[in-house]
């Protein structure tokens, strides 16, 4: 694919999977029409209903129960949808049980955008590694995730990512002799059966520490599959494997709702025409994340950010020389 600004530049951006629908505007009239047809129904395995309660149930797992994060999860993928060319310039790590449902985000991803469009891995000791020697895989990808339960290099990755995922763009490291730079707009995403140790010590919204409900994982989940066995005739990971991923009205729900909410999110925040979203001052408050930021924080820091803080606000009040400002410092603060 040609780049349209100049024609000696060359892209290996193919498409994605979900436009083979056509555009959005186009087929949603169509797709209102099915729902409409599902809504009328009142037979007891009826695909909306489980459409809305599979989305529902996955969403309040994956935010740890809370709304406002749901709805952000939710407008970070419509962004990789909608607006693939913009930056998030933010990641979110996902922690929680085994089995608990953090890597099936990407199985979503796979089947709305597929191809070498996602890329996911479980080790970055692998040649084909983001972090390895050649990274061929960023070349395609607009999402990746990363599994990695190794404190060590969970905390190696947190500090590579930390201003890579905010650069305008990101230079990739091939086979070939010179570096290929592209537009940086790649949504990491990350996750841990432990979140513990990482180290996060800064406030600096980049990054969004999420822990996952344990509701979906073996030994928990038997009585939402009773529910969903008695009620749908499939158990609740069936349901998704079979179903949210395959079947063309499960999937097209998933990314109506995704639309309304990121535009609704655009709108509740005052963006119109086309405006960016800044998706770090929107980040919304998460205990998890704040937990763990205090957690790795010294209590000294704390404290000389306090006193710098008032010296500063002292010197732009009197504006005092560097003299007197040393003079006042030592007097107040080393008796």
């Amino acid at each position: 694919m040609k780049n349209q600004e100049d024609d000696n530049w060359l892209n290996l951006f193919s498409g994605f999977k979900f436009w083979e629908w056509g555009e959005f505007d186009d087929w949603i009239e169509e797709w209102c029409e099915e729902l409409r047809h599902w809504q009328c129904k009142e037979e007891k395995h009826n695909l909306l209903t489980m459409c809305e309660e599979w989305w529902k149930k996955y969403l309040d797992v994956i935010s740890g129960g809370n709304k406002e994060i749901a709805r952000y999860i939710k407008c970070l993928i419509g962004r990789s949808l909608f607006d693939p060319t913009i930056q998030s310039k933010v990641m979110v790590y996902f922690s929680g049980r085994e089995g608990a449902g953090k890597s099936f985000l990407g199985n979503i991803m796979d089947s709305l955008i597929g191809g070498t469009a996602v890329h996911s891995e479980s080790s970055q000791d692998q040649g084909n590694s983001v972090f390895g020697g050649f990274q061929e895989p960023l070349l395609y990808a607009t999402q990746v995730f990363l599994e990695e339960n190794d404190p060590k290099k969970l905390n190696g990755i947190i500090s590579i990512l930390k201003d890579n995922i905010t650069k305008p763009r990101y230079k990739i490291n091939t086979k070939r002799k010179d570096l290929i730079h592209r537009l940086n707009c790649i949504q990491f995403w990350g996750n841990s059966n432990d979140l513990s140790t990482i180290d996060f010590t800064t406030t600096v919204r980049r990054f969004l520490a999420v822990k996952v409900l344990p509701d979906l994982i073996k030994g928990l989940i038997g009585d939402l599959d009773k529910y969903w066995e008695e009620n749908f005739g499939y158990k609740f990971w069936e349901f998704g494997y079979e179903m949210m991923l395959k079947n063309e009205f499960c999937l097209k729900y998933m990314v109506a709702d995704i639309h309304d909410t990121y535009e609704d999110f655009a709108t509740s925040h005052g963006l119109f025409g086309g405006e960016e979203i800044d998706f770090q001052k929107t980040m919304p408050k998460c205990d998890h994340m704040t937990h763990a930021i205090k957690k790795n924080i010294k209590p000294i820091y704390p404290y000389l950010q306090k006193i710098c803080c008032e010296t500063l606000d002292l010197y732009k009040e009197y504006e005092l020389s560097k003299s007197e400002l040393e003079y006042w410092y030592h007097r107040e603060k080393c008796p």
